[in-house]
């Protein structure tokens, strides 16, 4: 069999993963798993934050259901589609592009999951967006297939979890922590909204006390910032401005809260390493984040596809396996496109840790 007719398995994975990435140097998530705890503003002041810092900085509102972004970024410059690609709206030196901006997300917030997986593919991959030093992404309530979508198709590179302080929303919390986890994406820290109502000097708890802090503590995440419940923030906000365009000494607090958040971001350290090399075109290694090399043979992997249907119908592979390339999907798994039989399953990086190393 001619090597050279396998030259898309034999590129670098990554290269292949990356190759669609644009200019955009970091994505970062903003989610919550629960409506109603603070991810648009937290997005929204962070990404104004960004820009006062001079970065290049681009705003996506992934929240079909509910999208508020235009709200809180008033826009100086309305997005439009040329050519079938979407233009940000711009707000200063500020990017941003919410399903509001259109016909159909300024009336209507119904849509079923093919619809919204397909919008925020087309949000991110086409969309003008430019060069970027960070694209924020304001998440919808829970983890469904816009999360999942997010995380297959483009690359996330960290999570900010918000939640409040209260066990309610915790519950919730724990369940995105979990789902991040599991798409191997890094949670660079949890924001705990709406801490406390500062007067006089008192710090006056209203939705109880230290949630972020048990979250921080049960799962091993920083907590980078407690902000406080300021009702002038958001009169702020209502009149198109933002928390770093102001004076005003009773929100000091809240914007050392953000400086804390805008620190973590700009020092935040890579998420885990994975390197592919190709041995031959039955085989290829994996260096699980630089310390630890495994061997796969295709035939092996074919065997243990973990699609729901070769799971039910355990896959017959024949004496020799090829595939003709494997891409990365998110941070998590690779997909593998053999030749023949089943090419649906996707193999998280966890699951091929389990199956051991294959003999060459």
């Amino acid at each position: 069999m001619d090597i050279a007719c396998y030259s898309d398995f034999l590129m670098p994975l990554n290269v292949i993963q990356n190759s669609s990435r644009n200019l955009i140097s970091r994505t970062i998530a903003i989610a919550a798993g629960k409506g109603g705890v603070g991810k648009s503003t937290v997005t929204s002041q962070l990404a104004c934050g960004l820009v006062k810092a001079n970065l290049k900085v681009g705003v996506l509102d992934a929240d079909f259901y509910g999208p508020s972004i235009r709200k809180l970024i008033p826009a100086n410059q309305n997005a439009q589609t040329l050519s079938s690609i979407h233009q940000p709206a711009i707000s200063g030196k500020l990017k941003s592009l919410s399903y509001a901006d259109f016909k159909e997300g300024a009336v209507s917030s119904s849509l079923r999951a093919p619809l919204a997986n397909q919008l925020v593919n087309e949000f991110i991959h086409k969309t003008a967006w430019g060069e970027l030093d960070y694209l924020l992404i304001d998440c919808p309530p829970g983890t469904g297939d816009i999360h999942l979508s997010l995380c297959q198709n483009h690359t996330i590179d960290f999570a900010i979890i918000v939640t409040t302080p209260q066990e309610l929303a915790l519950l919730d919390v724990r369940r995105t922590i979990r789902f991040f986890q599991k798409m191997n994406v890094k949670i660079l820290g949890i924001v705990e909204n709406m801490s406390f109502f500062e007067r006089g000097g008192e710090r006056i708890p209203l939705f109880g006390v230290g949630g972020g802090k048990k979250l921080s503590d049960e799962f091993k995440i920083p907590l980078i910032a407690e902000l406080p419940f300021e009702p002038k923030l958001g009169e702020l906000i209502d009149k198109g401005f933002h928390l770093f365009e102001t004076k005003d000494p009773q929100l000091e607090e809240s914007k050392r809260a953000f400086q804390s958040i805008i620190k973590s971001v700009m020092t935040m350290n890579e998420n885990e390493s994975y390197t592919f090399d190709v041995i031959d075109p039955e085989h290829f290694s994996i260096s699980f984040n630089k310390n630890e090399k495994r061997v796969y043979n295709l035939k092996d992997l074919q065997a243990n596809c973990p699609c729901a249907n070769c799971h039910i119908n355990k896959p017959i592979s024949s004496n020799k396996v090829f595939a003709k390339g494997i891409r990365k999907v998110g941070l998590y798994a690779i997909q593998i496109d053999f030749i023949e039989g089943c090419t649906k399953g996707i193999y998280p990086f966890s699951y091929l840790k389990t199956l051991g190393e294959a003999k060459c």
